[in-house]
């Protein structure tokens, strides 16, 4: 190791004890800027090409039926009830209630992979799904949507688990 892993590992484990002792009171963090309450304005639903209203419709129905896609080409049998700590292609789902900073990710059990269960958090399925109530005006879709994030927020509280081993 050199210098500078050195240095980058001491400065990590410095910000993780801080971590530690922190709550998650997320109304209360400060985002460093004032919200205006405006958004930048999305094309309407006409302008949407047929091919990318077709794309979107086909896999937003696919997430709706509970298989979403990972790292862009594997599908991944999630259910309709998500399970946040299941690797889909080993079939196993691994114990999450511990501190992500006392967690190793490169030694699941019984040969789970950790990137399958951090790819249902990156939430692609999510956006697919967001865009399809938004061009198909589909309100099933946009309370899956809320739902799927309500859902992560209660089975992931901040700093635990192994979805927060990773940024």
């Amino acid at each position: 190791m050199g210098p500078q892993e050195v240095f980058g590992r001491a400065r990590k484990m410095v910000y993780q004890r801080r971590d530690r002792t922190l709550t998650a009171d997320w109304p209360g963090f400060d985002w460093g800027h004032e919200t205006t309450g405006t958004f930048p304005q999305l094309p309407t639903r006409d302008e949407a090409s047929t091919r990318l209203r077709e794309t979107v419709t086909r896999e937003a129905a696919r997430v709706s039926d509970g298989i979403w896609r990972g790292f862009g080409w594997i599908d991944l049998k999630v259910g309709s009830e998500i399970d946040w700590f299941r690797d889909g292609l080993a079939g196993l789902s691994v114990d999450g209630n511990a501190s992500a900073f006392e967690l190793n990710h490169r030694s699941l059990p019984e040969g789970a992979d950790v990137k399958l269960i951090w790819e249902l958090s990156r939430w692609g399925a999510l956006s697919r799904l967001a865009q399809g109530a938004y061009l198909e005006g589909s309100v099933a879709y946009g309370r899956r949507v809320l739902d799927l994030l309500e859902s992560w927020l209660e089975s992931n509280p901040a700093f635990l688990g192994w979805n927060w081993t990773s940024a």
